[in-house]
């Protein structure tokens, strides 16, 4: 009777293992996921109660997705810790997207849109005219989205 009650106990060990193996990565990744999200919130606070970047932070600590996959640097870049330290505001993120891009973009992970919304309608909005208020409501630096380039600083 012992000897069986050792065997189960260690057989409970062992599952208590692989389930910590599983959930604690996940769980640091989601963290990690945050923590990306919130260096960029920092500054562009409008944009921590957003529909889109609430959305996608959320899928990212979704088990089916890689954690920390979807964060503001996924569309915007990685490589942003020049745009970050600048108090100015004067250096641009690594990617922005000029209106007619933006369609595209967002097709990368969304190849498929719902069948309610007619071509021409497609060809008139972008994702975020109807998703989310993704756009800085003031601006005081314009940049030229393709080449990064500063346009206006007020």
């Amino acid at each position: 009777m012992a000897q069986e009650i050792r065997i189960r106990l260690a057989y409970i060990s062992a599952c208590l293992a692989v389930v910590a193996c599983v959930v604690a990565p996940a769980t640091a990744m989601a963290q990690t996921a945050q923590a990306i999200q919130d260096r960029c919130l920092t500054c562009h606070i409008p944009f921590r109660n957003e529909e889109l970047a609430l959305t996608h932070l959320k899928a990212a600590r979704a088990p089916a997705i890689q954690a920390g996959d979807i964060t503001c640097e996924r569309c915007h870049g990685k490589n942003n810790d020049a745009h970050r330290a600048d108090e100015d505001g004067l250096t641009a993120p690594e990617k922005m997207y000029a209106k007619d891009k933006i369609a595209a973009m967002c097709a990368e992970c969304h190849p498929k849109h719902s069948d309610t919304v007619s071509a021409a309608d497609l060809q008139a909005q972008v994702c975020t005219d109807c998703h989310g208020n993704h756009r800085m409501k003031v601006r005081i630096r314009v940049w030229d989205k393709e080449t990064g380039k500063l346009l206006q600083w007020k």
